[in-house]
């Protein structure tokens, strides 16, 4: 399992950080609009992806832990992948 803040969702931490100032300030920029992308997602897509890349769960592991269906949550996930994609791609053309 992954551990808890392991980068995937901006909490990175590399001997590189500073070195760049621009870089630095559009990984914070990242950063804060996924997190604002997934608390905008509904609560089940939202608790589908925190137990997956926040806790390094599979698909069924997460479906266990919430006691739904295994493809119910799979269909959460993928749903919320579609509606991350979508926002964060009109977030970087605004």
């Amino acid at each position: 399992m992954r551990r808890a803040g392991d980068g995937r969702f901006g909490n990175r931490s590399d001997a590189s950080e500073g070195a760049d100032p621009a870089a630095d300030l559009e990984r914070v920029e990242t950063a804060r609009r996924l997190r604002e992308a997934l608390e905008r997602l509904p609560e089940r897509q939202r608790a589908v992806m925190h137990l997956v890349f926040d806790h390094g769960c599979s698909i069924a592991e997460a479906a266990e832990v919430l006691e739904i269906a295994v493809g119910t949550a799979r269909t959460h996930y993928e749903r919320a992948r579609k509606r991350l994609r979508r926002d964060l791609s009109e977030a970087w053309v605004k």
